[in-house]
């Protein structure tokens, strides 16, 4: 299960009981000579990740609640 500090889709109940949805992650597999990915953001913010001879990488988990700042677009790096 995750326990991260923003919840990117809340589960709301009617019930005072506590309720957990579990983790979830997306991998980028690498693309022919491709040296990482670029991902950018509603914000206009973007950050790189280097595959550093990996295969795939892993996308981070949200830094921010998804209502201020999300993905829109990935691509990959030369």
């Amino acid at each position: 299960m995750g326990n991260y500090p923003y919840a990117t889709s809340p589960i709301v109940t009617e019930s005072t009981s506590t309720v957990t949805r579990a983790a979830s992650s997306v991998t980028v597999q690498r693309d022919g000579n491709a040296s990482g990915i670029k991902i950018y953001f509603s914000d206009n913010t973007n950050t790189t990740i280097p595959f550093n001879g990996a295969a795939s990488v892993t996308v981070p988990f949200a830094t921010t609640h998804w209502g201020e700042r999300y993905m829109t677009r990935i691509e990959y790096e030369a």
